[in-house]
């Protein structure tokens, strides 16, 4: 935590600022988007396994239309996407084959 206080500190003052100027009793700097927020948790859940030494576990499953964003940018390079359906489903026979390679 101590390489981030100033990044800390940073958003602390931007966010007092911001109220400031704008008269609301407090500020988020979270980002507008949803798919922001999906591509930082497939970051900490890829880290989380890389953190274990399971780096092998780099398939997600992604819906082929994941509201109007394209799914597949947003997933880290290194990982490998898996499409499924519209309503979430996959091909159990091909996941299986695939997962026993």
């Amino acid at each position: 935590m101590k390489q981030t206080r100033g990044y800390q500190i940073l958003f602390q003052n931007l966010e007092d600022w911001l109220a400031e100027i704008t008269g609301f009793a407090g500020i988020s700097l979270q980002p507008n988007a949803g798919s922001q927020g999906e591509y930082a948790g497939q970051l900490v859940i890829r880290a989380w396994h890389e953190s274990r030494g399971e780096t092998h576990r780099n398939i997600c499953l992604i819906r082929l239309r994941a509201r109007t964003n394209p799914p597949v940018p947003s997933w880290p390079a290194e990982s490998r996407g898996r499409h499924c359906d519209q309503d979430g489903n996959i091909d159990v026979a091909i996941c299986g084959r695939r997962l026993s390679a």
